[in-house]
């Protein structure tokens, strides 16, 4: 978070060694914190134990990892992109950000995008046959972004709500 707010352009390798090295310490450190509740507790506070701390892998951990994902997305761009790039990107994403929406199409959005990205990450992580190289070829080496997908697949969904 700092390295963010300071907008610190250097490598962060060790920083995400060090975050790999605690996340596993803390995970280790609350099973033992578990554990011992279940060998000192009284039976009856127990089901509170369980209710109320028992619940960090489902709860806690979630929203830190994500919380760091969040930062580490953030340094690799600051780290990748110069302060006048990274506004080019902010006015870029700001302008496809529809005026008036609601939370439900921003989510149903959300997830088509999702879907449209683990698609476009599936392409390129497979061997590709001989068919696919030949239409890659044809196509130019041009590929659609998951945006573009998204935009498609709204695209047909309308023209068979109209038929």
């Amino acid at each position: 978070k700092d390295k963010a707010m300071k907008r610190d352009r250097s490598d962060s390798i060790l920083l995400w060694i060090e975050y790999d090295i605690n996340l596993g310490k803390l995970i280790e450190s609350y099973k033992y914190l578990e554990n011992i509740g279940y060998q000192f507790l009284p039976e009856s506070e127990i089901i509170h134990w369980k209710k109320d701390i028992c619940n960090f892998e489902s709860t806690i951990l979630p929203l830190l990892i994500l919380y760091i994902d969040t930062c580490r997305a953030e340094l690799k761009l600051i780290e990748k992109y110069s302060p006048k790039e990274l506004h080019k990107i902010t006015e870029v994403i700001f302008n496809q950000i529809p005026e008036d929406f609601t939370f439900e199409e921003s989510e149903k959005y959300e997830e088509e995008y999702l879907k449209a990205l683990s698609n476009f990450r599936k392409e390129f992580s497979n061997e590709k046959n001989l068919w696919d190289k030949f239409l890659d070829v044809l196509a130019g080496g041009t590929h659609q972004t998951p945006s573009e997908s998204v935009m498609m697949q709204r695209w047909l969904e309308g023209e068979k709500r109209d038929l």
